[in-house]
């Protein structure tokens, strides 16, 4: 699945710390953490699966 059109990593928000970047919602602004959950299509993902989706593509 494409999560990038939602969402990005990013170094430069507040919940990034010491250079490792979080994934943040575009729409919102907000961080997801590793362990979140988020509703993306009707399905649950985490914040983990996000990420790596994102560093896979």
């Amino acid at each position: 699945m494409d999560y990038g059109e939602r969402f990005e990593l990013s170094t430069e928000h507040a919940a990034s710390s010491y250079g490792q970047p979080v994934v943040v919602d575009r729409e919102t602004g907000e961080a997801i953490g590793a362990a979140d959950l988020v509703e993306v299509d009707g399905r649950y993902v985490s914040g983990a699966e996000i990420m790596k989706a994102i560093e896979d593509a």
